[in-house]
């Protein structure tokens, strides 16, 4: 009987001589709680010394009455001289409590001939080794992002989240309580409740009747692609008494596996295994207690090897086995596939069959998040399938209605004294949607959108892409909506003269931000927009609730739009300075609001000052304009202030000299004000006091490609240097080529951060002349 109060784990130790044929003789233990029925004592309980051998099934007259069971068996072939030694029991993994009563029974079975020396036990003891010490029940675990299917009603239901149970606990009741306090968690992944994850309690108080705690840990699913994250916890104790911490399991590391990829007809590797790092537990799992060879198992061994680098592999061998039947199953963890196509499943594999006697088979199945599918059946009639010199290829393609968020594989060997088989290499890869949404959303995605958050929608039911977002700013827009709310070919009137797409995109976040500050991209088919493309698209432009042909002028916006290729589609990237509305490719200039056009926005560097000139064709309850001034291209103060006209349909020329400048560059961008305090801003140029010298560049902040305009239009050729913020060189050319004064600098490659691009143009006459530019790459 284990004593009331007695603290655990219990365990079992017994020393014995083993001197017995195998695999025809053998023993084994069985055991029984509080007088309950007798049971096997499972291979997976022995701390040490397990198990060594499966008796032989031959299902023969006077045959071993232990046939098929796990046992210790055997010594050197033809002695019948064997070793002590001794062998270990976890009782607490069979469910043994304290206050409980547990018997054992060694079980020596026979098959009547052949015999050796025997069995001798000695030396049984239960026993309990547990110390007043803190850990982590387990040291790591892994959550696929796909998982999360539980909401929380609120401003970010749409952010699901999936749990998994953490458990700390003390191995014996401590003199004192000790309190458990977490440390700030590392690891790669963002904490928070709208972030990667969140989890409670934060501390927690360990004693006696408490002797555990299960932390619960929510990861929640988000729609930005950043890689698979981990969590690492830890944490400290306090306490008066006698707790300590236990000399492993001290910290926990939780992996995220993201399911989110970058849209695009990219070859995404969801899962590879070579088993290099062995068989680990939060990838793979071998169903049932028996191991190698009576069940599957990584086989470390020179001999054998499918993979040219060698072995590992992972293996089951019926022959080695013996005479016994098996039907043995190894799965991988889970990976998502919703919304993926060309889901391929590859290895390379060794199936040996016996051409006689039972007939085995080898399966290849697929879960589809409720049931098994089979994708492969090989056996005796198929034949062996490659060899140690030859493995054989095997490329499998999952239909994509078995796609799910939770998609494992498993590998069923079932033979009874057969050959073997062994795989390697295991890979599963998908391709993400590359298809572009044209139809009219039934149903808007609701994707959550926190602070600097890049979140990409796709139609809920066709998983087609309509447009990604990236928030600038430290704003929260919470579950925000992208729904297709008009569709067709080209372009319809908008406002004055200016048309827009008949296919238009309408935004709403639940909490909007007039002053917003956000990168938004379009996706269209390029048979959607036949006739308006090229240079007819000047601008995206974006009306107050969404695009319709009566919009009111003085809520509408038109800005600046680069236009890529996607595939044999198009994607249409902007910035705007305003709240989400409706969005749709226009051809009105990109100057910001449309109730003031600005047709231009010039500035040189003269005797008197800084010379800013800018023109307008038209205005609508156009307060005034502020001049901002900025040293860095990014912190911007007021420079001064021009009355606007108010109302006006006809061109107007504004300027300003600014008397305070600092000596070098200085940028310079406008910012017009409506009578309603509604505003928006130009262009950012900037003025060279020292050279009086002017270059033209946007976009900056810039994402992929900056333009730069050169002051002279015969300038034919320049050589570019580009700085990043450590002072190296990241990038260099000599003899750039410029057209009509114009040239673009790809800066799609550059990791985000502040960048000098220094232009070089040699004169005819005189010192080489350059141009420093500081450009902000997002």
């Amino acid at each position: 009987m284990i004593p009331p109060g007695a603290s655990g784990p219990f365990s079992m130790a017994f020393d014995h001589f083993i001197a017995i044929e195998a695999p025809y003789d053998g023993g084994n233990i069985k055991f029984r709680i509080n007088n309950g029925e007798w049971a096997l004592l499972p291979a997976s309980a022995f701390i040490a010394n397990g198990y060594n051998r499966t008796i032989n099934n031959t299902n023969q007259e006077g045959a071993n009455p232990l046939q098929g069971q796990p046992t210790f068996s055997g010594i050197d072939e033809g002695a019948v001289v064997s070793s002590w030694g001794q062998s270990r029991v976890d009782l607490s993994s069979l469910g043994l409590e304290a206050g409980q009563n547990i018997q054992f029974r060694w079980d020596l079975g026979t098959d009547g001939c052949v015999g050796l020396d025997g069995w001798y036990i000695d030396d049984v003891r239960v026993y309990s080794c547990s110390l007043p010490t803190v850990q982590f029940v387990t040291n790591s675990t892994s959550i696929n992002e796909g998982e999360a299917d539980t909401t929380e009603a609120g401003s970010n239901e749409c952010l699901r989240y999936v749990q998994k149970t953490v458990t700390v606990k003390i191995n014996k009741a401590p003199s004192a309580p000790v309190t458990v306090t977490f440390n700030p968690p590392t690891g790669t992944a963002t904490e928070g409740v709208t972030a990667d994850y969140s989890f409670a309690p934060a501390s927690f108080v360990l004693q006696e009747g408490a002797l555990s705690q299960d932390v619960e840990i929510r990861i929640y699913n988000d729609a930005y692609v950043e890689g698979n994250e981990t969590v690492v916890l830890s944490y400290n104790l306090s306490t008066t008494g006698d707790a300590k911490p236990e000399s492993y399991n001290q910290e926990h590391k939780l992996t995220i596996t993201d399911n989110d990829f970058l849209p695009g007809s990219t070859k995404t590797e969801m899962m590879f295994e070579d088993f290099n790092l062995g068989l680990l537990p939060a990838d793979w799992f071998i169903i049932g207690e028996e191991s190698f060879p009576d069940s599957w198992g990584v086989v470390q061994n020179p001999d054998v090897s499918l993979d040219p680098g060698g072995s590992p592999l992972l293996m089951i061998d019926s022959y080695a086995a013996g005479r016994v039947a098996m039907d043995k199953v190894v799965e991988s963890g889970t990976f998502n596939t919703v919304g993926m196509s060309s889901i391929k499943l590859s290895f390379i594999e060794f199936f040996y069959v016996y051409p006689s006697g039972f007939r085995e088979k080898g399966m290849v199945d697929v879960w589809d998040g409720s049931h098994w599918h089979n994708l492969l059946t090989q056996s005796q009639s198929t034949g062996t399938s490659g060899s140690w010199d030859e493995p054989a290829v095997r490329n499998i393609t999952i239909p994509v209605t078995y796609a799910n968020p939770a998609m494992k594989i498993r590998f069923r060997y079932i033979a009874n004294n057969d050959y073997w088989w062994a795989v390697d290499n295991i890979k599963i890869t998908a391709e993400n949607s590359t298809q572009v949404e044209s139809k009219i959303t039934a149903v808007p995605d609701a994707q959550y959108l926190g602070p600097h958050g890049t979140a990409y929608f796709y139609d809920p039911d066709t998983k087609n892409l309509m447009a990604q977002i990236h928030n600038l700013t430290d704003h929260d827009y919470g579950c925000t909506t992208v729904a297709i709310d008009r569709i067709g070919q080209d372009t319809t009137k908008w406002i004055g003269s200016y048309h827009i797409t008949n296919k238009t995109f309408k935004v709403t976040p639940t909490y909007n931000n007039p002053s917003g500050n956000y990168e938004i991209t379009l996706y269209y088919k390029a048979s959607e927009l036949p006739k308006f493309n090229g240079t007819l698209i000047r601008s995206m432009g974006k009306s107050l609730g969404g695009i319709t042909t009566s919009n009111n002028p003085a809520s509408s916006v038109a800005e600046s739009v680069v236009s890529n290729q996607f595939g044999s589609d198009y994607s249409f990237t902007s910035i705007f300075h305003s709240g989400f509305s409706g969005f749709g490719l226009s051809d009105a200039p990109p100057n910001g609001p449309l109730p003031v056009t600005l047709v231009s926005f010039e500035g040189k560097h003269s005797t008197e000052g800084n010379l800013l000139t800018w023109t307008t064709t038209s205005e609508v309850n156009n307060d005034y304009f502020v001049i901002e001034r900025s040293k860095n291209g990014r912190d911007f103060k007021l420079a001064g202030r021009v009355e606007g006209v108010g109302n006006s349909a006809a061109e107007n020329h504004y300027k300003f000299t600014d008397t305070g400048f600092p000596e070098g560059i200085s940028y310079y961008r406008l910012k017009q004000v409506d009578s309603d305090g509604t505003f928006t801003y130009s262009r950012i140029i900037f003025i060279d006091a020292l050279s009086g010298y002017e270059l033209k560049f946007f976009p900056n902040p810039v994402q992929s490609v900056l333009t730069i305009e050169l002051p002279d239009n015969e300038t034919k050729a320049v050589n570019i240097r580009v700085i990043n913020s450590a002072g190296q060189e990241v990038f260099a050319k000599q003899n750039v080529k410029s057209k009509n004064g114009s040239l673009k600098l790809d800066m799609h490659d550059f990791p985000s951060g502040i960048y000098k691009v220094i232009l070089s143009e040699k004169q005819e006459i005189g010192e080489k002349k350059d141009f420093h530019l500081s450009v902000f790459k997002l």
